[in-house]
């Protein structure tokens, strides 16, 4: 009897052991004050209430304030493409606006009109 009372303790604690909501601490630093603790579960508030990841507004004023310092990107064109693809325009969109051959003439003109914004960033810091 003992035996079997021995072994149900321990089936009792390895299930508790088990728990999600339970953190073993016996193997930290904090195993003195308490082997383990219970995780109290609470509902996360609303995205609406968290601050979370930065709204589209703010990407799209750091968008413009980055295209201020589009003075390097020196055709016409480029620029606009840049400015099109900032604000989230497709490819194809680019490429009829401008009249460009296609959506990979578009591509080309935006990773160039990037490509010279990275050599401007990396040349001064903006101030």
């Amino acid at each position: 009897m003992r035996w079997l009372v021995v072994l149900a303790k321990r089936v009792a604690i390895d299930c508790l052991r088990a728990d999600p909501d339970y953190v073993d601490r016996r193997r930290s630093r904090k195993a003195s004050e308490s082997p383990g603790i219970w995780i109290e579960p609470e509902l996360l508030p609303s995205d609406s209430v968290l601050s979370g990841g930065r709204p589209p507004m703010t990407n799209r004023v750091t968008a413009r304030q980055i295209l201020r310092y589009a003075d390097n990107v020196r055709s016409d064109p480029q620029k606009r493409a840049l400015e099109m693809w900032a604000e989230q325009a497709s490819l194809d969109d680019i490429a009829a606006a401008l009249e460009l051959e296609g959506p990979e003439a578009a591509e080309r003109m935006v990773r160039a009109a990037v490509e010279r914004l990275r050599r401007r960033f990396r040349q001064a810091p903006v101030r």
